[in-house]
């Protein structure tokens, strides 16, 4: 059963594409009425059809308004359906009505047309506008994502490197550690004029002697 529903909405909400918002979401939802910017600078809404569709607008109203547009309330009221509109229409100051003058009247009808015409293209524009900064604002908000994660790699890098110099620091120290006690084992083996060999082998002559004279007194080694 269709509905009747007065709405009206507070902000930011004129001259920025609003009305034809609402008007294009009617349309495709089958909603007539209509959309009139107030001088108080609010817009009311009059809508009337199937109920569903009337508060799937409001919520596309509220979630997905043109970004130059900034609700600050919605009041909405049900009323019985009455049926007095065949379209969806836009109104307010900026939208001219019909003439009585018969004379003027087409003449005037054809500057309210063109007038009317490009003001829909202008809110269009805006529209857009609106879609195209959002979809930049996307961009941006990704490419500060990827500027973070890039520090971030280059700190872990960073942080590796600094490990990597510890660790070479620690290997030039073994290195000069070792270098510094095969210099001392030579400066000793200098001083004592025999070699680690020759040392070796008179230990071993010494100790074949010590088993040959244990051998003679009975002990076996």
């Amino acid at each position: 059963m269709p509905v009747r529903y007065i709405v009206l909405i507070s902000g930011k909400v004129h001259k920025g594409g609003f009305r034809s918002f609402v008007k294009k979401n009617a349309l495709m939802l089958g909603i007539t009425g209509y959309a009139e910017n107030l001088s108080t600078g609010e817009v009311l809404l009059v809508l009337e059809g199937n109920e569903d569709n009337i508060l799937k607008l409001l919520e596309k109203v509220e979630n997905e308004a043109p970004s130059f547009i900034k609700i600050e309330n919605i009041y909405k009221r049900r009323e019985e359906y009455k049926g007095s509109f065949s379209d969806f229409e836009r109104k307010g100051i900026d939208v001219m009505e019909d003439l009585n003058s018969t004379s003027t009247r087409e003449l005037l009808m054809k500057i309210v047309h063109f007038s009317k015409s490009t003001d829909e293209k202008l809110e269009k524009g805006i529209e857009i506008l609106g879609t195209m900064k959002n979809q930049l604002d996307i961009v941006i908000e990704k490419q500060d994502k990827m500027l973070k994660k890039q520090d971030e790699m280059l700190k872990k890098q960073d942080e590796m490197l600094r490990r990597q110099d510890k660790m070479l620091k620690k290997q030039e120290e073994t290195v000069e550690e070792i270098r510094k006690t095969r210099n001392e084992l030579k400066e000793e083996i200098s001083k004592t004029g025999i070699s680690l060999q020759e040392r070796f082998k008179r230990i071993e002559e010494e100790i074949e002697k010590i088993k040959k004279a244990l051998s003679k007194a009975g002990i076996e080694v």
